[in-house]
């Protein structure tokens, strides 16, 4: 009788760890969301926008986008983030001024702007 209970346990048990996982896992997928709703209420969690390059600029091997809707946001991409794109041969290079590119990535704050920093090579997609 003891062996059932214990194991009826360890099986609740088990489905309640699968469905917190499942929870934080949905907690992880980045919302879609306008840069012109961006706010600093939003630092530190992980966003997907979409929107047109306005400039691109490289400062010591790191490129710095800025990416437009009705408003713009900061994108940086790290030189050691630039150096994966080439080697999955994508050219961080061509991101210009003009492409629509959709980007994913954690909102931070830095120096009283906000910018996003992408994850892996694959976080900056050019959709145009």
């Amino acid at each position: 009788m003891e062996n059932k209970a214990a194991a009826l346990f360890c099986l609740v048990a088990a489905f309640a760890g699968i469905a917190a996982l499942a929870l934080a896992a949905k907690s992880l997928e980045p919302v879609p969301t306008k840069i012109s709703d961006l706010s600093e209420e939003n630092a530190g969690s992980r966003v997907l926008v979409s929107g047109t390059i306005t400039s691109a600029s490289w400062k010591n091997g790191n490129l710095f986008l800025s990416v437009c809707d009705s408003a713009c946001v900061k994108v940086i991409v790290f030189s050691s983030l630039a150096q994966q794109m080439r080697q999955h041969s994508l050219d961080p290079a061509k991101l210009s001024g003009g492409k629509f590119i959709s980007v994913e990535g954690t909102l931070e704050e830095y120096m009283g702007e906000l910018e996003i920093k992408p994850f892996y090579y694959n976080s900056i997609d050019v959709v145009a």
